[in-house]
Parts: C-alpha cells; sequence; structure tokens
C-alpha cells in the first residue's frame, strides 16, 4: 500500500513531470486538463488533440483537481486557496516563477509543517528543481509513515476518483 499512494501523492505535491518521471512513469501526451479548464495553457498545433496542453515547465500539470484533494485529504486546510489571486500573481511576479510553481511551493511548505520541519517560500523557491523534487519525496516518505493503514487506503481511494493526470 505504501508504494501504491507514494506513487499517487508525490504527483499531487507538486504534479510534475519530473515526478512522474522519478516514479518511472512516462509522461507522454500529458492530458491533465483542456485549455478550457486552464486558459493559461496553450495548446499545441502539433498534439493529436486540441484539448492537450502544452507542458512549458513540470509545474504546468498541477490542476484544481490536486490542489482540492491535498487540501481536503492532506492539510484540511485552505492552504492554497485560501490566497487570493492577485496574492499569488504578485508572489509569483516576485520569485520570476509561474503560479503553479507557488502552489506547488506552498503545498510543500505546508507538508512540510505536517511533517513538523520549516522552511520559508524563499527558501524553497531557491532550491534547483532536483532538491525540490528530492524535498517533496523525502516530506511525502515521513508523511505516508505516519498514517495508519487505514488512512492510507482511505487516502487511495479517494485519489483514485481524481481525474487521471497523466496518459502514456
Amino acid at each position: 500500500m505504501k508504494k501504491s499512494i507514494k506513487n499517487l501523492l508525490l504527483p499531487l505535491f507538486i504534479t510534475t513531470a519530473a515526478f512522474a518521471c522519478y516514479f518511472g512513469s512516462a509522461i507522454g501526451n500529458a492530458s491533465v486538463c483542456s485549455a478550457a479548464d486552464n486558459p493559461a495553457t496553450e495548446t499545441s498545433s502539433t498534439a493529436a488533440s486540441a484539448t492537450e496542453p502544452v507542458i512549458k515547465e513540470i509545474y504546468d500539470l498541477i490542476t484544481p483537481e490536486y490542489i482540492g484533494f491535498y487540501e481536503t485529504y492532506i492539510a484540511k486546510a485552505p492552504v492554497i486557496t485560501s490566497i487570493s489571486p492577485r496574492k499569488l500573481a504578485r508572489l509569483a511576479e516576485n520569485y520570476n516563477v509561474s503560479e503553479n510553481k507557488v502552489r506547488a511551493v506552498l503545498a510543500c511548505q505546508n507538508l512540510m509543517s505536517l511533517n513538523g520541519e520549516r522552511k520559508s517560500v524563499s527558501e524553497l523557491m531557491r532550491l534547483p528543481e532536483k532538491d525540490f523534487i528530492k524535498l517533496v519525496s523525502k516530506q511525502t516518505q515521513a508523511y505516508i509513515n505516519r498514517l495508519s493503514e487505514e488512512e492510507k487506503i482511505t487516502l487511495n481511494a479517494e485519489f483514485k476518483k481524481l481525474k487521471k493526470p497523466l496518459s502514456a
């Protein structure tokens, strides 16, 4: 069960292609959401479907469904959606990153706090992508290790209700 949940939660927290690769999944044709669901996502003229987004960075795989799942079942609080769109945009601009990266960093920061650890947004933003992925992996494993078998089963079942994030 641990391996299954780990494979599901890591893409949730930072929802990146790097995580998918890290766990041996190929992203192939990313089919996260349609362009209509995410107006900031461009569609590729060479894509098989006009609804398949172009992934410009690994953080582009984040979806509102994942954020909702994280806030409902992990954080148990609106740690990301409670931030106003204006503040989210301002943070992204200040750090010269995408809003999706800001969301991933906020989820990671919250996960760390659930594990009794602290890092500032600035510290997390400065991490190279590879180190950020390692940190999220470590924090996810620490979180999973604290769950009872019943909690793991529930979390896994709820996660399976989400749209399939990647297609091979």
